[in-house]
């Protein structure tokens, strides 16, 4: 190896190595705790021997499609995309599922469910071991201790300012001998408010002290989706369909924090997941020959909420000749489902998606440019209706869409810019300088397939942008100084998960004086205020409990405050850059308007 290319070939290896070496040491990701997950929706419905009609009783539900909680990134991530559901009115309907316990022992029995804040959700979860009902206890209940989503540990409620919608899990202590049991679930007599049951999963562990609810390992968001995580429930075989040797390097994206998983080495070869770079030298450690596989790659430790993305990228032996590979996708005892394939010489990375289950659902199993490929062709059929938009319907960041670069010359960039013609997208994600560069190569690449994007298809803004003096004057220097920025800027973006507390809290300097100002302005007395011999506004929770009103006005003031400051920021953007240019945050500038 010589020149720059040697020197290049030198560092990319010895960057593998170094990563390698700490993968090595890696140990693995599953607990020790014998766990076994009973996914709500695969029990079998019965009543006394008698199978329920499909429209009665428990009855499988897609998420989304009948259940209460439905988000996309906060906690309704439900496992297997799907839940049991029981009308509130349903009494007496049963359903059940058998496993086996693995040693005589203590165990916790636990279900998770959603639990709309102050209404009742009743069902019993009953365990028969040689014919003896072993366990049996009420779960649902408004007032029972559960634990909550966020990091809210146990409590019987938690009402937060911005909403509940999350399932909690309710536990109880069970004594089980080793050997076959039965799981029934029966629907209770729901008493006033009733709401619907929507279980997701019943798991049973032996860890009695709810230890791994605090696993340093375990997202605090919703530490039951990590802890319930077991090998043998999703495989991959990669098979190279080149003509050269080569390797590969996986990586694993969830749709959840922590939004990604490390797959051991993140190396396969021919030996599985590999702890060193295959280098020439040794053909025979880890290079696949053309038409060879891995063995089967146990991918489990994902998630199974949603369909997760396995990023691949295919390294033969000679540079810039592209990607060749099929993956083949098994589920439970490594029973195969579906083998996908993918080639383009020009392509350095793919994207196959895979479902929590994937012999639920083989069709899930499916290579990012398959799934553009779909809405392509599904959007090519539809008519044309009306003129060109000249508002986002849009955008270009969300799913498969926006993963590729579409300057790029692939065919999946060029399904992606087929793909944004056919929807009449013209609002592209914004951020910094860089950004803009960005958007400009994009541009180009559209304009060579024939399609220019509507103007006003630009935001400015970052991850936290607030409307400050700086900020504004930030957006005024690229406005200034750029090429074209005035025809395609159409928002200013604040940035992700921005409220009134926290733009008042890192940009305004509230003193307890105009606290005081805004209590008479009220009405009140401010001495009636006060706590610890001042009068400030507070937001604790130990205020919250032991003075509600200071609390109450405390927020009343800080966000009426932060509502004033950002009316008088937006007057100042619109002024700089017209009336016409929209405001708002968690990417309300680019979605729908």
């Amino acid at each position: 190896m010589t020149g720059k290319t040697g020197v290049m070939k030198i560092i990319i290896l010895m960057t593998l190595l170094s990563v390698c070496s700490l993968y090595a040491q890696i140990k693995s990701p599953y607990n020790k705790d014998k766990v076994i997950l009973l996914e709500a929706e695969d029990f079998h419905p019965m009543n006394n021997g008698n199978i329920y009609p499909s429209n009665i009783g428990w009855v499988p539900i897609k998420d989304g499609h009948g259940n209460y909680m439905v988000d996309t990134i906060g906690a309704s991530h439900f496992s297997g995309d799907m839940l049991l559901g029981a009308k509130a009115d349903v009494s007496g309907a049963k359903a059940y599922k058998t496993t086996r316990i693995p040693e005589t022992g203590a165990y916790k029995i636990w279900a998770r469910y959603e639990d709309p804040l102050h209404y009742n959700v009743l069902f019993q979860i009953s365990i028969i071991q040689n014919n003896k009902i072993v366990f049996q206890h009420e779960y649902g209940r408004d007032g029972a201790v559960k634990l909550w989503f966020f990091n809210g540990g146990f409590h019987k409620w938690i009402d937060w300012a911005w909403g509940v919608e999350g399932a909690v899990d309710e536990g109880y202590i069970a004594h089980l001998q080793k050997g076959p049991a039965t799981v029934i679930l029966t629907a209770l007599k729901n008493p006033q408010p009733a709401a619907n049951r929507n279980i997701d999963f019943i798991f049973i562990t032996n860890n009695t002290t709810d230890s791994w609810i605090k696993n340093k390992n375990y997202t605090n968001m919703y530490p039951e989706l990590d802890y319930i995580l077991r090998p043998g429930r999703v495989y991959v075989k990669l098979i190279n369909s080149g003509s050269q040797p080569c390797y590969f390097n996986i990586s694993y994206g969830i749709n959840r924090i922590p939004w990604g998983r490390s797959i051991g080495s993140g190396i396969a070869g021919k030996e599985g997941l590999l702890n060193i770079v295959p280098v020439l030298e040794k053909p025979s450690i880890g290079w696949l020959q053309p038409g060879e596989s891995t063995p089967w790659i146990d991918i489990s430790y994902g998630d199974t909420c949603h369909p997760a993305h396995l990023w691949i990228n295919q390294l033969f032996t000679k540079q810039n000749t592209g990607m060749n590979f099929k993956a083949e996708v098994a589920g439970k005892d490594k029973r195969p489902v579906k083998t996908v394939s993918f080639s383009d010489p020009n392509e350095t990375v793919m994207d196959v998606e895979i479902p929590p289950y994937p012999e639920k659902d083989p069709n899930g199993v499916k290579t990012a440019y398959q799934i553009i490929k779909t809405l392509d062709n599904y959007l090519a059929r539809l008519p044309n209706v009306g003129t060109e938009p000249h508002k986002t319907l849009f955008l270009a960041s969300y799913g498969p869409i926006g993963r590729f670069p579409i300057n790029s010359g692939t065919k999946t960039a060029k399904s992606e810019i087929e793909f944004l013609k056919n929807i009449g997208i013209n609002t592209f994600v914004g951020g910094d300088d860089n950004h803009w560069m960005l958007m400009q190569s994009n541009l180009s690449a559209m304009a060579k397939y024939g399609y220019h994007p509507v103007n006003k298809s630009i935001f400015y803004g970052e991850y936290f942008f607030p409307p400050t003096d700086q900020n504004i004057e930030q957006v005024k220097r690229w406005y200034d100084s750029t090429l074209n920025a005035s025809k395609y800027l159409r928002g200013f973006y604040f940035g992700d998960e921005v409220g009134p507390l926290s733009l008042a809290q890192s940009n305004l300097n509230l003193s307890s004086s105009e606290f005081i100002s805004y209590l008479k302005s009220k009405g009140f007395n401010p001495e009636d205020f006060k706590t610890n011999g001042e009068i400030t506004a507070e937001f604790t929770a130990q205020v919250a409990a032991t003075n509600p009103e200071l609390y109450v006005e405390s927020y009343k003031f800080i966000e009426n405050s932060a509502l004033d400051w950002m009316k008088k920021q937006t007057d100042k953007i619109r002024n700089i850059f017209g009336k016409n240019i929209v405001i708002g945050s968690n990417f309300s500038p680019a979605a729908y308007f």
